[in-house]
């Protein structure tokens, strides 16, 4: 287990993120985190960790660079992912970029609408590793550029990322995270970059994850409201990771299923995963990758 334990973090989780599947998913996040219901706020690595908490960048010493792809059925939205994580070249600072294409998508609440754009992402982390426990924090700045087809010029702004780690002898993880820290200025902002806090706590056991975690969305409503997620994933043979999740969106009101499947070989892996809406099946939505490792 402790040979295959790099690559097997490397590759899965991340925990950050935001209200679920219904447009607040962050566009580009990598597939493994999908199938585990996006429940990995404290699991983070690798490039999931620039989306979910950019604190897991210093968990795992490696170099991982990785490509996505993210479909939203109901809204026809698709979205391509590159970027990369170099936590081995500097043992006190770990670094990452991402990028993600938003192809031409509805745009929900209009009966024509199209929204298409780019985000830029970048992030570091650094932390403190004992021998049982360890603690890290990282930031992520990113930036998008939204076009909307009901307004003139295109929606364009910075906003940040804060996430803490502690992980305790490999076993247990808790991580928390605020998210989209400047406030919204107006409507569009506050669907685009609604802030978010929460947290989540994480198990492994030999090849074995189990995760859970809860945010609140303080922008959407008028009140904050939470988004529940718990997920797990089994490492088959050190090759093949299996994921379930669940999440429930107390925002918008809906609950998902959520499964993915993967193969590691060698220093790639692929995984794809899927989320199913329980009251709307066409609501779904599909995202796969692949990741390189220790180039």
């Amino acid at each position: 287990m402790k040979r295959r334990a790099p690559a097997i973090a490397s590759l899965l989780f991340a925990f950050v993120a935001l209200p679920a599947f219904d447009g607040h998913r962050e566009e580009g996040a990598p597939a493994p985190a999908l199938g585990l219901g996006d429940s990995v706020r404290s699991a983070a690595t690798g490039m999931m960790s620039l989306y979910f908490n950019p604190a897991g960048m210093s968990q795992a010493m490696n170099y991982v660079a990785e490509g996505g792809y993210t479909r939203v059925r109901d809204t026809s939205q698709n979205a391509l992912t590159v970027g990369a994580v170099d936590s081995r070249s500097n043992e006190m600072l770990a670094m990452g970029v991402g990028y993600t294409y938003l192809m031409d998508g509805d745009l929900p609440g209009t009966p024509s609408g199209k929204r298409s754009g780019h985000i830029v992402r970048l992030g570091a982390s650094a932390g403190v590793r004992g021998d049982e426990l360890g603690l890290f924090v990282g930031g992520t700045a990113h930036w998008r550029k939204i076009g909307l087809s009901t307004q003139d010029d295109p929606f364009k702004a910075w906003n940040f990322d804060l996430g803490l780690m502690m992980a305790w002898q490999g076993i247990l993880r808790f991580g928390a995270v605020a998210r989209n820290l400047a406030s919204p200025s107006d409507a569009v902002a506050r669907r685009e970059m609604p802030r978010g806090v929460g947290g989540g706590m994480s198990v492994f056991y030999q090849s074995l994850l189990v995760a859970g975690d809860v945010e609140f969305d303080l922008d959407t409503r008028s009140e904050p409201r939470p988004v529940w997620s718990s997920g797990a994933e089994y490492f088959f043979a050190g090759t093949i990771p299996i994921r379930v999740g669940y999440q429930r969106n107390e925002t918008t009101e809906r609950q998902y299923v959520t499964f993915g499947i993967g193969a590691v070989v060698k220093t790639i892996s692929v995984d794809a995963s899927y989320a199913l809406d329980l009251g709307e099946a066409e609501r779904g939505r599909f995202a796969m990758g692949v990741r390189f490792y220790g180039l």
